[in-house]
């Protein structure tokens, strides 16, 4: 058993030459834009108010409901503040 050392075999075929970069094109397409029309522009106007309406509060918070929201959290501080001075009473003194 021979051992041979075998190398990539070189290519028969003439090198191909380089390809050039690819370069944008110096020709301009002059495109006429759309311009939107009044009644667009109606449409337009009539789509953002209505999603703004329908993003709106379902409720609306009433005098006496926001009265009643402020009383509870009042409520719930005295609560807390009593039980915590009830638990500092009840702690072993130092």
């Amino acid at each position: 058993m021979s051992t041979t050392m075998t190398t990539h075999p070189m290519s028969t075929q003439p090198r191909r030459p380089e390809a050039e970069p690819i370069r944008p094109s110096t020709r301009r397409v002059a495109r006429r834009g759309r311009t939107a029309s009044l009644i667009d522009r109606i449409a337009l106007a009539v789509g953002v108010a209505l999603v703004t309406w329908s993003r709106r509060p379902r409720i609306a918070d009433r005098r006496d409901e926001l009265e009643r929201r402020v009383h509870r959290r009042m409520s719930d501080e005295q609560r807390e503040a009593r039980q915590l001075k009830l638990m500092l009473q009840c702690l072993p003194p130092r």
